[in-house]
């Protein structure tokens, strides 16, 4: 059986990640990489570039998106991953309120770093942003890095001002409504890193929603961990994904491209 190696969480400038789309294609492709997923955040906006290097390179690609939610069960952030995404209109009508409360949840924590002392202006930390122009707090400890305010965009400052200036508390879909939204949308949703959110106890009800499949290969998770995942995939009748989750240099903890292992087996219920 014919094994396909893969990266199906991986995120560009589309959304919080540092680095275009046809960059990663290029670097994923170098590495042995056949089978990609940009799984931004509440957006689509940046399949058309990203299929477009795809084709150029001969690497198999992937529509996907990575909702933020809550979990009514676990009273906890949650990550949902749809992939095989045909309505990407729907995701896009559908998310359009949480990538504009991003940009004013944005214009809170400038403000509140201007009265820190800070002299940072929305425009110029916008100007950090892609092509969809929602501004992360990457963006902004960015900018605070280039004005030589910090080393590091995961350095002390950022770990000072965490719980205060740059707290986000943007709305999000529900995790129910998240899986119903990627079904309607036509494609398949898939529960994002299970540990670390301690999402393990929500996937009956998430099952019986109508999620398909888990993110057991992803690099935060032990071997048992993934023996777990693996486990429960069996009992549920779910497929398994893996990804890097890499956002470049915008990654908090280094997780390189393809580090995740996985390795989809054709055929795969993706592919």
């Amino acid at each position: 059986m014919n094994t396909l190696k893969a990266d199906l969480h991986l995120h560009s400038t589309i959304s919080d990640g540092s680095l275009p789309a046809g960059q990663i294609v290029a670097c994923a492709h170098k590495l042995g990489l056949q089978v990609l997923s940009f799984v931004e955040h509440d957006t689509m906006r940046g399949f058309p570039a990203a299929e477009e290097a795809a084709k150029r390179y001969g690497v198999r690609l992937i529509s996907g998106v990575e909702l933020s939610c809550t979990c009514p069960l676990t009273k906890r952030k949650m990550h949902i991953l749809g992939y095989g995404i045909t309505n990407h209109h729907l995701i896009e009508s559908a998310c359009a309120d949480i990538l504009e409360s991003r940009n004013k949840v944005a214009e809170i924590m400038i403000a509140k770093l201007q009265s820190l002392g800070y002299p940072l202006d929305l425009d110029e930390v916008a100007a950090y942003t892609g092509e969809a122009g929602t501004i992360y707090r990457q963006h902004i400890m960015h900018a605070l890095c280039d004005r030589g305010y910090e080393t590091s965009i995961y350095g002390r400052l950022y770990y000072e001002n965490y719980h205060t200036a740059l707290k986000s508390d943007v709305p999000c879909f529900g995790a129910f409504e998240a899986v119903n939204l990627i079904r309607e949308a036509g494609g398949l949703a898939v529960l994002a890193h299970p540990f670390q959110y301690d999402s393990i106890k929500a996937i009956p009800a998430l099952v019986a929603t109508g999620l398909s499949g888990l993110e057991a290969h992803y690099p935060s998770h032990s071997d048992e961990q993934q023996a777990t995942l693996v486990c429960i995939a069996k009992r549920y009748d779910l497929f398994l994904t893996g990804g890097s989750d890499a956002h470049g240099l915008y990654s908090e903890k280094s997780w390189p491209l393809g580090c995740s292992g996985f390795q989809m087996r054709e055929p795969h219920v993706l592919l």
